[in-house]
């Protein structure tokens, strides 16, 4: 159905020279991470509808990758917790019922790659016993948990608008001789825009639950950033519709700053009360513990952690 689909993705920074050129490869994963979907909206009315369910929706490894090519220092190995943030902790804790955590991943990050041999990092050093049970699927299982992540090594889908872009590096494709990138032209084709169509409308398809179903929880996290430099990841650029639909069902999503130790992220959408009366919009997260310290940057009070057991799924304390 998609064999014809070309390259239905932002264009990153630097195009085909950048280390995010794996063309074929994003084919493929993205039509694969566009069928899980599908799949996980049946799978949960099948099998979950009776539990406590939570999503985390998390895009990019940013820190994840820069660990493991030793660009920072073990310091910071506490950013384990971008791909396994400690809310999932609290919503494992925040009841008896029975759970289940599907954590998705999209990165394009090689350490992702079926070439890779990167363990990631919290299934070493988050507190559960996480099994390799198939390429880039890890599953922990007891009597009242479950917790299932899958990692697809592509970028997220999205409608490329700079037209000019596309031009400029159309003409830079053409003068490679000979052209090793398995791809021709940025320029979207028809199937492009219609995969890229059908993967939100499933995607709001899976969203829409949290909305009907008050025992579904999903969470969106953004490690997308590209160090010094600014106006490509900020504000979900690169993938707006993603953005758009967090705020059709009043859905956290974050995005983070590119600063190595940083373990605050910031709220996005217009999360908050239905009816206006409270928006936690600029928000920050603290993803790595409980801590509600006052980070380098003067933010007030406006840190949370994020709290299944409190009003809006945040607790706010007051900032010595």
């Amino acid at each position: 159905m998609y064999d014809k689909l070309n390259h239905p993705f932002f264009i990153y920074p630097r195009g085909f020279m950048s280390e995010y050129n794996e063309y074929s490869l994003y084919r493929q994963e993205v039509i694969r991470l566009y069928n899980f979907i599908s799949n996980l909206i049946d799978e949960y009315a099948e099998k979950y509808s009776f539990s406590d369910v939570l999503i985390p929706f998390i895009i990019g490894s940013s820190m994840e990758d820069v660990l493991s090519k030793s660009h920072t220092t073990f310091d910071n190995i506490h950013q384990y917790s971008q791909l396994f943030p400690n809310y999932i902790n609290k919503f494992i804790s925040h009841n008896d019922n029975k759970k289940f955590i599907q954590i998705i991943i999209i990165s394009p990050d090689n350490i992702f790659s079926p070439n890779s041999i990167h363990i990631p990092y919290f299934t070493l050093y988050s507190p559960y016993d996480f099994v390799n049970t198939n390429f880039n699927e890890y599953i922990y299982l007891d009597e009242f948990i479950k917790i299932k992540v899958n990692i697809f090594n592509c970028p997220l889908p999205c409608l490329e608008t700079r037209n000019s872009l596309v031009i400029r590096y159309q003409q830079m494709i053409n003068k490679l001789n000979p052209n090793t990138f398995n791809i021709t032209t940025y320029k979207q084709n028809q199937t492009d825009i219609d995969f890229i169509n059908s993967f939100y409308s499933s995607l709001d398809k899976l969203f829409s639950k949290s909305i009907s179903e008050s025992r579904l929880k999903i969470i969106i996290n953004s490690w997308v950033n590209f160090k010094n430099l600014d106006g490509y990841s900020e504000n979900y650029g690169m993938f707006p519709n993603l953005l758009k639909l967090a705020n059709k069902y009043n859905i956290i999503a974050t995005e983070w700053d590119f600063i190595d130790n940083l373990v605050f992220t910031k709220i996005i959408s217009n999360y908050g009360d239905v009816n206006g009366n409270k928006n936690f919009y600029s928000c920050y997260v603290n993803y790595v513990n409980d801590k509600l310290l006052k980070p380098e940057h003067d933010i007030g009070t406006n840190l949370f952690v994020i709290d299944f057991n409190s009003k809006y799924c945040l607790k706010n304390e007051t900032i010595k």
